[in-house]
């Protein structure tokens, strides 16, 4: 459960983050020694106080899921964006092995125009983010990770080993 705070003065906005904040980890175990009991939750419980974002950049809608709900939602997402890389990548080793390495090539170029929308709709559709930031942050995770293996791994399962040390291949692209 998330709960925002505000502060009419950041001072007290300071104070309050400078007694309580201790990190997730030690929040999770209940194991903060440097907080004073009488700033615990019930005498006992140490809370995971963090400074929020920005007000626009929370997505309010996602709040009410649970940590669970996410991590599943999240995960649907990557198989999701998974499932269509693996399509594209197939893609492009079948093109390599019908029209050779130009018609790999043109196709890699398609797959970097084509995958990166379909990469923005699996993170829209499936995943929930509770921030604007993070949910730009797995999209370029993806893209990034997207590129990497089209464009490298790609290459070297439709030319070889042995063709990556010949410079023929990537200038027939």
């Amino acid at each position: 459960m998330r709960i925002f705070v505000t502060f009419e003065y950041e001072a007290s906005q300071r104070a309050c983050l400078e007694a309580l904040t201790v990190g997730r980890v030690p929040a999770a175990l209940d194991a903060a020694s440097s907080i004073a009991p009488h700033h615990r939750f019930q005498y006992g419980n140490v809370l995971n106080v963090e400074e929020a974002g920005e007000v626009d950049d929370v997505v309010w809608n996602k709040l009410h899921k649970t940590t669970r709900q996410r991590a599943v939602a999240n995960a649907v997402g990557y198989a999701a964006g998974g499932v269509l890389l693996l399509f594209g990548i197939s893609l492009v080793l079948t093109a390599s092995a019908a029209a050779g390495p130009g018609g790999a090539g043109a196709l890699m170029g398609l797959m970097n125009l084509v995958l990166p929308v379909g990469i923005k709709m699996t993170v829209n559709l499936f995943e929930a983010h509770t921030s604007v930031s993070s949910k730009v942050a797995s999209m370029a995770t993806k893209m990034m990770l997207q590129r990497w293996l089209v464009i490298g791994v790609v290459m070297y399962l439709s030319w070889g080993p042995s063709a990556m040390l010949d410079a023929t291949p990537p200038l027939q692209i």
